[in-house]
């Protein structure tokens, strides 16, 4: 739990955690609201932006679609990154004086999070992934955190 709690501050998290209380016994208390001391195991946290290349997928990759969007510029909200989305990418670097290679990287998340995110109405007809889920008109709690490159690391099979 200490080394939780360490992580937790490395990552500059405000206290949010997902601590099961009714399972806690009497002498844990106090761990959870002492002072902590020390460094977090393993190494620290990166806190540059996660970079995202063509070819990239995921949960990132439609935050990033969908911020675009919002930024008016045209790329499907797919969750891959293909070349549509690379274009608009370069054209946001090129509007904002930044490098022009296509790859988000942390100068591009920066002005890609001064946008207000597009909502999207995700349906089975208008998603490639055919999810139902409708999105509302708000941003996720965690939406305003930084993707942080080190965040989850991915499983070995999925980083080639």
């Amino acid at each position: 739990m200490l080394d939780f709690r360490r992580l937790a501050r490395a990552y500059g998290s405000t206290g949010v955690s997902w601590w099961s209380w009714q399972e806690t016994r009497r002498k844990v208390w106090p761990r959870l609201s002492g002072r902590l001391r020390g460094d977090p195991p393993g190494p620290r946290p990166r806190r540059e932006f996660a970079p995202l290349p063509r070819g990239a997928r995921g949960d990132l990759v439609v935050w990033a679609q969908e911020l675009l969007r919002g930024a008016g510029l045209a790329t499907p909200v797919s969750g891959r990154f293909e070349g549509r989305t690379e274009r608009a990418v370069r054209t946001l670097q090129r509007r904002s004086g930044l490098e022009v290679s296509g790859v988000i990287d942390d100068p591009t998340w920066k002005q890609l999070l001064t946008a207000e995110p597009e909502e999207v109405r995700w349906s089975r007809r208008g998603n490639p992934a055919g999810l139902r889920t409708a999105v509302s008109g708000r941003a996720p709690a965690t939406a305003s955190l930084p993707p942080l490159a080190d965040e989850i690391p991915p499983p070995p099979e999925r980083s080639r």
